[in-house]
């Protein structure tokens, strides 16, 4: 059980395998359901359960997460998801601290053996079997932003909505994104027709860094509510992205009218994303969360259709 959103960190910090997920389902379901709200699971392929908050056929906005937790990583994650040369670099580091491993055990059973088939058959082996860890490995222990902080927003905005205003919402908790996307290609698969008629705003990642920046679909950038939210906050910040050159959590061709929502620090070089999926991802700043519940539920209870 929980009693406030911010509970999810401590009693459900991992959400990796089915029991974890379905203790964390049962417990959210009686948190919202305790809110006077109703809950669905709703089943999609590989064993997908995504957890829905609403009606997302009647609602006007659709706000989204994914709950599932990542694998561990063994070396940094670092993204510059605004700047495409950065971008790019980042992806190299990466890639290459990911796969050192396999390059050792190449080195070594050439160095052992001066075959090349061998040494190249290795490589290959050490290779899948790291891209089986990085999906399907031990999961990550510390998830504080990645992705509980999109979780936690979630359910703060579920329980600070207005009566009036939560027909008009539904909230969506995707499972297996980490999976490819899953959780969320099942849920537009199931509701295809509305899924490009609804505001979609997905928190992914929102729970470290000053800078919240906001990545809208190409339908979206021309939004006036959109660009009024771009303001300083103190300390912290809401910006605009106008390029995206990473995974900001949905695909924009399925939904279109969508806004992701990710928590940045600021450098020398740009903004940058880092921690995931490392033993390093302990931070969940609740300002942040405040800033984005307060900010969303003024913009909806601005801009509701009666």
């Amino acid at each position: 059980m929980i009693e406030t959103p911010v509970d999810v960190l401590q009693k459900h910090p991992i959400r990796k395998n089915k029991k974890q997920k379905q203790a964390f389902r049962d417990a959210v379901q009686a948190y919202a359901e305790g809110l006077g709200c109703s809950v669905t699971t709703e089943q999609g392929k590989r064993g997908c359960r995504n957890l829905i908050i609403g009606d997302p056929e009647t609602a006007q906005y659709w706000v989204t997460a994914h709950y599932d937790t990542p694998a561990a990583l063994w070396g940094p994650n670092l993204t510059m998801p605004c700047n495409g040369l950065m971008f790019a670099l980042c992806q190299m580091v990466n890639a290459v601290m990911l796969m050192f491993p396999a390059l050792l055990i190449w080195g070594g059973v050439f160095w052992k053996t001066w075959n090349l088939l061998y040494a190249h058959g290795s490589l290959l082996a050490a290779v899948l079997v790291i891209v089986l860890l990085i999906f399907c490995g031990p999961a990550n222990r510390h998830n504080a932003n990645n992705n509980t902080s999109g979780v936690v927003t979630l359910l703060e905005m579920v329980s600070s909505m207005p009566p009036r205003l939560r027909s008009r919402v539904c909230f969506v908790l995707f499972d297996k994104e980490e999976m490819g996307q899953t959780g969320s290609t099942c849920f537009y698969k199931a509701h295809k027709e509305a899924a490009g008629k609804k505001t979609v705003v997905n928190l992914n990642c929102v729970g470290d860094g000053d800078t919240l920046m906001l990545f809208p679909s190409e339908q979206m950038r021309s939004e006036p509510w959109l660009l009024a939210l771009e303001r300083p906050l103190g300390p912290k910040e809401i910006k605009i992205a106008h390029r995206n050159f990473c995974d900001s959590g949905l695909d924009p061709q399925y939904y279109p009218r969508s806004v992701s929502v990710m928590a940045l620090r600021r450098g020398k070089l740009g903004y940058w994303l880092g921690r995931t999926h490392t033993r390093r991802d302990k931070i969940l700043d609740r300002t942040n969360i405040n800033i984005l519940r307060a900010c969303l539920i003024s913009y909806i209870g601005s801009h509701t259709a009666e």
